[in-house]
């Protein structure tokens, strides 16, 4: 059955973690991806198995910077241009980067290099972009 969590009424990660255990799936659609955020239930997610259909899904709607929303507004009146791979794969990487930027706020630990790995790996085992 589905539960949806809003972090106002409910500890999140105290009611998220048990949820998740007897959970086969799980989608996400959050604000902000905070990378410290994700070890507290990666663990979990790890033991997933995408080919049984256990997958986690994360949906991030993150500000744009002013320079992108003018770029759309262009776009869009000259007629927008889809995604092409070389772009996806841009802005994959740029995300990367805002990710491993974020482990350098505070004394980075080698918990915060492992979690930032977790995610690679978790991200290419569920088959790329979901």
């Amino acid at each position: 059955m589905p539960r949806i969590f809003d972090n106002i009424d409910q500890k999140l990660l105290d009611t998220l973690r048990p949820t998740l255990t007897q959970s086969t799936h799980a989608d996400f659609c959050i604000g902000y991806f905070n990378l410290r955020g994700w070890q507290a239930i990666d663990d979990v997610v790890a033991q997933w198995v995408p080919a049984n259909g256990q997958v986690c899904r994360v949906l991030i709607g993150m500000q744009r910077p002013p320079q992108d929303d003018i770029k759309a507004i262009y776009q869009t009146a000259n007629g927008a241009v889809p995604l092409d791979n070389a772009t996806a794969t841009r802005l994959i990487t740029r995300f990367a980067e805002h990710l491993k930027e974020q482990i350098t706020f505070g004394i980075p630990t080698g918990r915060d290099e492992d979690g930032l790995r977790a995610l690679a790996r978790q991200r290419c085992a569920g088959g790329g972009r979901e």
